[in-house]
């Protein structure tokens, strides 16, 4: 009974051990991901706000988990009024073919196990909160199975918080393999109410594979010491 109860407590530990380890995420372990990621919008030629910000770390701090306020070198947006009236698909249309006042899309340099897709918003507070209204609200994703853009499912981002240490406000579980993510804000609600679509920053968070296999070992070598 008492070696039955040592190997349990081996189990759990082992089990905490991996719940608690380190996260990876593509491009890790640094936060400028840009090596493993293509970062894409609607608007990409922007000067500035260019979609790579929202996967070259810029703007987080040395933990990699808080945001500074959004700006031109943190952050991307898309200013719709600069295309509206545009009767070009590459605008009107995202690359899965579906119609949205803009979009985002992150394509990998494999194909990757995606547990979550970790997303800051735009994160500006302005006016009487103007700023934070560029924020993306109602979006629908799209995963890349490798051959074409799948349908994944909606979701309602979490409204920016206009702080200058502002933590991620979604974790989106995706539980998918994938080449690429494709987000694209809703035609109604699809912000909180703006002409411009921000985001500050986005992870992708992959299987950690080390700690698995301590598990694995751990779990061995607890049964040959007590069996």
């Amino acid at each position: 009974m008492r070696n039955a109860q040592l190997l349990l407590m081996i189990l759990l530990a082992c089990i905490m051990v991996d719940a608690n380890a380190a996260l990876e995420w593509i491009g890790g372990p640094d936060f400028d991901c840009s090596d493993a990621i293509t970062a894409d919008n609607v608007y990409a030629l922007e000067q500035y706000y260019r979609p790579v910000r929202t996967i070259n770390g810029q703007g987080l701090d040395s933990t990699g988990m808080l945001h500074e306020l959004s700006s031109q070198y943190n952050s991307a947006l898309v200013d719709t009024t600069e295309i509206a009236g545009s009767t070009d698909p590459a605008v009107t249309l995202n690359p899965a073919g579906i119609e949205g006042p803009a979009w985002f899309s992150w394509t990998f340099d494999q194909a990757y196990d995606i547990q979550e897709m970790w997303v800051w918003n735009y994160n500006l507070y302005g006016t009487n909160g103007s700023y934070l209204l560029r924020g993306l609200k109602d979006v629908s994703i799209h995963y890349n199975d490798g051959t074409s853009w799948q349908y994944f499912g909606d979701y309602t981002l979490a409204k920016g918080l206009g702080v200058a240490d502002m933590p991620h406000g979604d974790e989106i579980p995706l539980n998918i393999t994938a080449t690429g993510i494709l987000m694209t804000p809703k035609t109604v609600e699809g912000n909180y109410g703006s002409t411009f679509y921000g985001l500050s920053e986005v992870r992708f968070i992959v299987p950690e594979p080390a700690t698995m296999v301590l598990f694995g070992i751990g779990a061995i070598l607890a049964r040959k010491r007590f069996i």
